[in-house]
């Protein structure tokens, strides 16, 4: 990508709402507020082209049933107009082809709505007759071919494309030295080691470095597993470690790092081993998937790959895994029951809001017993993480997305109203006060949230640096009467 300077072209998407369709359904339909449209999902695009991003890809979805692509009032009149966007707009794949009365072949709506550039990987030569034969036919006004050109031409010319040499030529041409190159590296490992979540850690790290480690679970030795898709291939499905030169699985890297140590390690799937090992590692997870195929239901990993579960119990049933910890999401009896096991959780997720609700998470015909399974933890001496803190945006000023009239979260946004109606009164941010009552539950010992974007964040923040609740604030809210 190294052009005439070292700068690259950047691209910002998928306008609009994209990630604000009901149900979350990929190409789906957004029907929100178009306050909810400008100021959730508009809100980066302002920075964005503020900081000179150069192309725009338009989203498959649609906005209020008008797809994204042919939506000549976002594209032209929000985007290019309203927000001065100069660079050129792109759609994305065939997403021509879904606006209403197009074809993946013929498509001048879209040309008429904004989109300058069609990504049209197998269809680009009969776009192009369809669309010099409309421009000849007066469909397609040569001002808007005009326009469309010239953004595209100007920025080539911004990136140097017209001075830059062929790309053997170019800085970097040839140097393959570069791709894994140990600053590249090193810069790799810092990014892991900020952003990675250590839950809790109750005296097993740090591992003995000089001792006997196994290593298990199908996803120990599977780069392609920890890599994901938009890799090599489209879905990151159909590789073996082989296809990534350079590449390290979870599996090398631990076998490198305790042979340096003086010790060894051992690889076994399915948790056998040959040698009594003073420590194992269990590495599972999701398959490598982009898109809709990723989309589930619910948060549970497919049947086929819950296989790693059975290994946990077999290694905890000999001794080996000293530590683990339960989601408080399940049937509450059962829940409550693995805090009293004998070899007790270090720590359970529980839910953490006023309401007491699990939402959509819950999936089973009991009453969710939040309280009950916090207090039975600090009971058992178990660790207790607080979730869903404000419930999926049940407890904010307003859901980011678009629900159903039945969803869970929908019933529990209406019925939070009085809380609502209190955080108003007493000037405050419903988020940032149901933030703070989850710091504040008793026998919660921290708070863990999922931040969408900095709006999110920020509320988070806010809710840190106030602290907890006072007895009387809290007296207030749970007077309301919202516990399920």
């Amino acid at each position: 990508n190294q052009l005439a300077t070292d700068k690259v072209m950047a691209l910002t998407k998928h306008f609009l709402a994209d990630g604000g369709t009901t149900d979350g359904v990929d190409q789906g339909n957004a029907q929100i507020s178009e306050e909810q449209l400008r100021d959730i999902h508009g809100l980066p695009y302002g920075p964005a082209i503020e900081g000179g991003v150069a192309t725009v890809m338009a989203s498959f979805s649609s906005w209020q049933g008008v797809k994204m692509a042919g939506n000549k009032s976002l594209l032209t009149g929000v985007l290019k107009d309203r927000m001065g966007f100069g660079g050129f707009v792109v759609s994305d794949w065939n997403a021509h082809g879904q606006v209403k009365g197009c074809t993946n072949e013929d498509c001048p709506q879209a040309l008429l709505a904004g989109i300058d550039m069609y990504m049209a990987p197998d269809t680009w030569k009969p776009i192009y007759e369809h669309l010099l034969a409309e421009a000849k036919a007066g469909t397609i006004p040569m001002a808007r071919i005009d326009d469309a050109v010239t953004r595209i031409l100007r920025v080539k010319q911004r990136i140097g494309l017209f001075e830059a040499p062929k790309p053997s030529a170019r800085p970097l041409g040839g140097k393959w030295d570069v791709l894994g190159s140990p600053e590249h590296r090193a810069i790799a490992r810092q990014a892991v080691r900020e952003s990675l979540v250590l839950l809790k850690n109750q005296g097993v790290l740090p591992l003995k470095p000089g001792g006997h480690l196994l290593v298990a679970g199908d996803g120990a030795d599977d780069i392609a597993r920890a890599s994901g898709g938009w890799t090599i291939t489209w879905q990151g499905s159909g590789l073996t470690n082989a296809d990534f030169p350079g590449g390290t699985s979870l599996w090398k890297g631990l076998n490198d790092a305790v042979g340096a140590a003086g010790g060894n390690a051992e690889l076994s799937p399915d948790g056998s081993f040959k040698t009594r090992p003073d420590a194992a590692i269990v590495v599972f997870g999701e398959k490598p998937y982009a898109e809709f195929q990723g989309d589930r239901p619910s948060l549970q990993l497919d049947p086929d790959l819950t296989a790693p579960y059975a290994v946990m119990k077999k290694l905890k049933a000999q001794g080996k895994i000293g530590m683990w910890a339960i989601t408080g999401t399940g049937v509450p009896p059962t829940i409550l029951r693995a805090l009293t096991h004998t070899k007790k959780p270090a720590i359970v997720q529980a839910m953490a809001n006023l309401m007491d609700s699990a939402g959509a998470l819950r999936r089973y015909a009991e009453t969710a017993q939040p309280r009950a399974i916090i207090a039975k933890a600090k009971e058992n001496g178990v660790g207790v993480m607080g979730i869903r803190a404000v419930q999926a945006g049940a407890l904010t000023a307003q859901i980011d997305r678009s629900l159903s009239e039945n969803h869970p979260e929908t019933k529990d946004y209406d019925r939070a109203a009085p809380f609502r109606e209190l955080c108003k009164r007493m000037g405050q941010d419903p988020a940032v006060m149901a933030h703070r009552y989850a710091m504040s539950m008793e026998g919660v010992d921290t708070v863990v949230l999922g931040v969408k974007n900095r709006a999110e964040l920020a509320q988070c923040l806010e809710g840190e640096r106030l602290g907890t609740l006072t007895t009387d604030e809290m007296k207030a809210i749970d007077d309301l009467g919202l516990r399920v």
